[in-house]
């Protein structure tokens, strides 16, 4: 991370590989705070939908410094320990009223 740290921006330009699973490193780049890309690799297909002008193929290295750190961000929102406390508490929830629906 000290390395990612260190870097105008952090490139992740993985080639297509069947059968592998979603990459983990952008946990590290979101946590180095500085500006990233990815390819369009499906090793990052959970990123599609949250940002797509992250991906070096639709933006270019340019574009990825445009942006700056607002995809790290957004992501750290949505990664918070806030948003898995409420997303947690509400499957708690739905598990409980699933329950009770079925008593």
């Amino acid at each position: 991370m000290d390395f990612l740290a260190q870097n105008t921006i952090n490139l992740f330009v993985y080639t297509e590989e069947k059968g592998r699973g979603v990459s983990s490193v952008i946990d590290y780049a979101v946590a180095a705070g500085r500006p990233f890309g990815v390819s369009d690799s499906k090793m990052f297909r959970h990123l599609e939908h949250i940002l797509p002008r992250g991906f070096y193929s639709n933006s270019g290295i340019k574009g990825i410094l445009e942006n700056g750190n607002l995809p790290a961000e957004k992501l750290r929102k949505l990664w918070s320990d806030e948003a898995l406390f409420g997303s947690f508490n509400a499957a708690v929830k739905n598990a409980i009223k699933a329950f009770d629906a079925f008593q």
